[in-house]
């Protein structure tokens, strides 16, 4: 793990941000974007309208020491619709031409450790090395976070992501329509011709097979949290509370764990053509298949983190030995236990869209 990535110094900058985002959660008239604006930039020293305000010299990016941001953009900044209402602050990097400088977008949370993502991160990319070095072509988009204090951080913005329950819904359809081809609408109106929408359908369903396969070894659980870029690939966020079979909590209720993010939309396009489901089955197998001929290692990394008493990762040993083992298992009999779950979670979500237009 590289220290520096863990917890990089606090400048001012990010004792700023952190007063705005407690101010946003104490006033409802924040919710208006240009009330929003406006106190960001007040609160880096702007008294006029402006859309951007200078900062107090360059500061490095925290999740990327070699970016330094010049600016404070004022018009891209907003608040996500989430419970902890994380702040998207958007800066130009510091270049000669700051007009013409790119924008970077940045997610700052608060009361939340970040320190859990940013070691899941780095599990995530060591199964992007794994598949890379066997030549096989999965990848599981992965964002860079960085842990600015114990309970503040930064997340990367990954452009153009959209979570897929918040998907445009179609106007026309009937009330009580799930709209299981939220996605497949979605991914066809961000395509610029048919020949794209099938590449791009393509690379969801290589995209969801590695999805599929890293959500099973981590054993997350929240099914709501994943997010679709207009390219086809897909992720999941706030892995930190649902890893290891620990499913979330409605209403004290604790939910059904999935194990795999099979629901009803995101299956749906893995249907469009009678091939294409077939094909998913046999990717997300090769793909689990490889992760698991490193099971040894995997289980040796949860224990030495385990040592360490991050809550989130507790049980991830027992997880694994489960998941994974027995350790002298062939790798047919653990391969077959993953294809079963992904069959029955897509069983599952097809047994709640039956029944949903009834209630």
């Amino acid at each position: 793990l590289d220290p520096s990535r863990i917890c990089p110094p606090v400048h001012g900058m990010w004792e700023r941000v952190h007063a705005i985002v407690n101010t946003y959660k104490a006033s409802s008239d924040l919710r208006n974007p240009a009330n929003l604006r406006r106190l960001i930039l007040r609160s880096f020293g702007s008294g006029s309208e402006d859309f951007e305000v200078p900062l107090e010299g360059p500061r490095c990016v925290p999740f990327d020491p070699s970016m330094s941001v010049s600016h404070i953009v004022g018009e891209e900044c907003s608040v996500l619709d989430s419970k902890r209402g994380p702040l998207i602050l958007a800066c130009r990097l510091q270049q000669k031409e700051p007009q013409s400088a790119p924008i970077v977008k940045m997610i700052f949370k608060s009361d939340v450790d970040l320190l859990p993502d940013i070691l899941v991160m780095q599990y995530l990319q060591l199964c992007n090395d794994i598949w890379r070095s066997a030549g096989t072509p999965f990848h599981i988009t992965t964002y860079r976070c960085a842990r600015i204090t114990k309970d503040t951080g930064v997340i990367e913005f990954v452009p153009g992501a959209v979570c897929v329950s918040d998907l445009p819904r179609d106007p026309h359809a009937a009330p009580l329509d799930l709209q299981t081809n939220l996605v497949t609408r979605w991914l066809k109106i961000q395509s610029s011709s048919p020949s794209d929408y099938e590449a791009t359908l393509d690379r969801y369903m290589m995209s969801m097979a590695a999805h599929c396969a890293t959500s099973y070894l981590l054993g997350y659980c929240n099914r709501y949290s994943t997010l679709i870029t207009p390219q086809g690939d897909t992720f999941a966020v706030d892995y930190s509370s649902y890893m290891w079979g620990r499913a979330p909590n409605r209403f004290g209720i604790r939910r059904e764990p999935w194990l795999v993010p099979m629901t009803p939309s995101l299956v749906y396009p893995l249907k469009t053509e009678p091939s294409r489901m077939d094909r998913f089955m046999a990717l997300t197998e090769e793909a689990f298949r490889v992760l698991v001929r490193h099971r040894d290692m995997f289980i040796g990394l949860a224990t030495m983190i385990g040592h360490t008493s991050i809550p989130s990762w507790e049980g991830s040993v027992p997880y694994l030995l489960q998941t994974l083992g027995p350790l002298d298992a062939h790798i047919d009999v653990i391969a077959s236990r993953y294809i079963t779950e992904i069959k029955i979670h897509i069983s599952r979500g097809q047994q709640i869209y039956n029944i949903q237009p009834h209630i």
